[in-house]
């Protein structure tokens, strides 16, 4: 046996299965996860799974990434060479019919537990200089409005390595991939029946690919001459078509999540001034009632914590005409440095709720049928964010899921706002010596409603973040060195990790 240790996710078939057979070959020592029972794999043909080579972990549980590192402790693994996220799920079909479970567990299996799972695993990949990779799909080049929530959850996977590859670098080796449709059994799983299937990729080949992307010195590619194609060209189709508000049109009902500060209360005291009839959804309860007194009638306020798997206020509300997405938390410091508990708070809140919210909207007919829904995302959808992979990852997962929406005729609009002049800003900005060049919340929320008005589609608010956003998108790696001076080295430092 050779001195190579590969860990796989999602080994016991389809691709993840592939792979095993080829750095089985290569003489590694493998380590294949699965949820299936040891004794149901033990008698596999390929003779892979052993008990000293089978770990059992089901990843749509929150403590898998726990499990997995108990068992390599058992069996005395104290560094792992490659780390392989491959398992993955999905369903297809109308948002409108999804329930609320089924969403949950495609948000832990394809983004929480890699998350995880690469946190607790991080000092294994340290000891050996190692190498960890994410399995996204080219589906994230896209809208795929009847794979939204899958498309979603593989775009925070492309965010989420964005940003620790930059905060890894020369530490550990961080991949990305981009496969299409392979023929495996995840379609047949996922409700759907691909025209044409016997055309589809075949893993083997796929599997053959991405062995030799990892080999090589690429930091991320698809897998095939076609699905490279479509990560390219994929960005610049458009996504929704602009939709301007009835003329003359004033008023409606408006629900804003994170309404009792910051840009969240700038944009329910606009709003207000402009005759509609807000309601605001925030977890802390005294602001949320100070808040509502300060900016009077019209503002109704529900208590709401996003992170909770329930979210009961949604049975209070009356047909919605406007629902901004503003609520959001943050962790930042050094990834290993940040508590479990924290980085999947900030998936639940930033991720996970906006989905399942937007979905019960969908299905319980509470967006009216020429509502629109709003994103407030984040400039680092362009630019990155070390020492906030977590948070980088959640905002370019709502992106995508955002273009599928108005892929299908929805009114969206998504917004990328930067550096803002909220508590938020304060409590997670290395330095706050320059707060004055930060964009006033109230001039945010003037841009975001106009842009709404307007009819757009997506706003970057603000001259400098329009370049920011620019030098993102045309000189990434100049962006990334920028980011990692200006936030990650110093979080790096003294700083410190800070939640919330």
């Amino acid at each position: 046996m050779g001195g190579t240790t590969t860990l796989i996710t999602g080994a016991t078939d389809g691709i993840g299965l592939e792979l095993a057979k080829r750095y089985h070959l290569r003489g590694d020592r493998l380590l294949l996860l699965g949820r299936r029972p040891a004794e149901s794999v033990f008698d596999h043909p390929s003779g892979l799974f052993q008990p000293g080579s089978y770990l059992q972990a089901d990843l749509s549980q929150g403590e898998a990434a726990e499990q997995v590192r108990r068992q390599l402790e058992e069996l005395g693994v104290s560094s792992i060479d490659r780390l392989i996220h491959n398992a993955g799920t999905g369903v297809y079909g109308d948002l409108q019919s999804r329930d609320s479970t089924s969403i949950e567990k495609e948000v832990l299996v394809n983004v929480v537990s890699p998350i995880l799972l690469t946190h607790a695993l991080l000092p294994h990949l340290r000891k050996a200089s190692g190498q960890v990779a994410f399995v996204s799909s080219v589906a994230t080049a896209l809208p795929v409005p009847k794979f939204a929530v899958y498309g979603a959850t593989k775009a925070a996977l492309d965010g989420f390595w964005r940003s620790l590859r930059t905060e890894l670098q020369g530490r550990v080796d961080v991949r990305l991939l981009h496969p299409g449709a392979t023929r495996t059994g995840m379609h047949s799983k996922a409700g759907y029946q691909p025209p044409e299937a016997a055309r589809l990729a075949d893993p083997e080949k796929v599997a053959m690919e991405m062995e030799g992307v990892l080999d090589s010195r690429l930091p991320q590619s698809a897998i095939g001459g076609w699905n490279r194609f479509i990560q390219k060209v994929g960005p610049l189709y458009p996504a929704g078509t602009k939709v301007p508000e009835a003329t003359g049109k004033v008023g409606g009902h408006i629900v804003i999540t994170g309404a009792a500060d910051g840009i969240g209360k700038a944009l329910a005291k606009r709003y207000l001034q402009a005759g509609y009839r807000v309601t605001g959804v925030d977890r802390d309860r005294e602001t949320a009632v100070e808040t509502m007194n300060e900016l009077g009638p019209g503002l109704e306020m529900l208590y709401g914590d996003l992170s909770l798997f329930e979210q009961p206020w949604m049975e209070k509300l009356a047909p919605v005409d406007i629902f901004i997405h503003n609520a959001g938390v943050n962790a930042t410091g050094r990834f290993e440095d940040i508590s479990s508990s924290a980085l999947l708070e900030v998936v639940q809140v930033n991720l996970l709720a906006p989905l399942r919210v937007t979905v019960d909207l969908l299905g319980e007919g509470l967006l009216k049928p020429q509502g629109s829904l709003v994103f407030v995302n984040s400039l680092s959808r362009f630019v990155s964010y070390p020492g906030a992979s977590v948070y980088a990852a959640t905002k370019q997962g709502v992106a995508h899921f955002a273009r599928s929406l108005a892929a299908e005729g929805r009114r969206v609009l998504t917004v990328y706002p930067g550096p803002t002049r909220t508590e938020h800003a304060r409590r997670h900005s290395p330095d706050n010596r320059r707060e004055g060049a930060r964009m006033c919340p109230h001039k945010l929320a003037e841009a975001i409603f106009q842009a709404r008005h307007g009819g757009r589609t997506w706003l970057i608010p603000g001259g400098v973040n329009k370049m920011a956003a620019l030098l993102g998108v045309l000189f990434p790696k100049l962006a990334e060195r920028v980011m990692r001076k200006l936030i990650y080295e110093r979080f790096e430092g003294e700083l410190g990790t800070r939640v919330g």
